[in-house]
């Protein structure tokens, strides 16, 4: 016999994810690669305990290499330290729309049209996660926040309004069972 609240709690935590998935690709127009790995990382878990259920809503932290999530909602200030080159060089490695030896191949060429410089994926690609780590520590990073407007008021409300009739019969359930005894 399933639980009715972990039902409850599965179905809002599925849309949950699902509004969070909607609003990351509404907020971040492109990000180096980071973005299709950020939505497709958003998660929730929900766990019994002996205390009752508890719920997890997870995001994309890179393998704790660095928490890309933290630069969308907040932004990051001019000035403070790079962005991790290996995070960027993730990025790259998970999308195919970007190809750091055809970049840093057209800027060689901005810079010298003589250039006959080759290709070389590897070195290409940390010379642009250099470039673009030096670019967002002197600009910063906008922040384009996102967990307002999925993680509010109404939808614990709802959640609330979801679980009060399941949470009545458990515990009236509980009650005859203990009147009985």
């Amino acid at each position: 016999m399933t639980d009715p609240i972990k039902e409850i709690l599965d179905v809002w935590g599925l849309k949950l994810v699902n509004d969070a998935q909607d609003e990351v690709s509404r907020v971040v127009k492109y990000s180096g690669g980071q973005k299709p790995d950020l939505i497709n990382k958003i998660k929730y878990r929900v766990l019994n305990t002996n205390n009752g259920y508890t719920f997890q809503f997870t995001m994309n932290d890179f393998g704790k290499v660095y928490p890309y999530y933290k630069d969308i909602e907040f932004g990051r200030r001019p000035g403070v330290k790079g962005v991790p080159t290996s995070a960027l060089l993730k990025g790259f490695y998970a999308n195919h729309n970007i190809s750091p030896s055809k970049v840093i191949k057209e800027m060689r060429l901005k810079a010298n049209p003589k250039s006959k410089a080759k290709a070389n994926f590897e070195k290409d690609s940390k010379a642009l996660a250099f470039i673009i780590q030096r670019s967002i520590k002197k600009k910063g990073i906008e922040a384009r926040p996102f967990m307002d407007n999925i993680v509010n008021e109404e939808r614990i409300k709802d959640l609330k309004t979801m679980l009060i009739p399941a949470l009545k019969k458990k515990y009236v359930l509980e009650i005859k069972n203990a009147l009985q005894k």
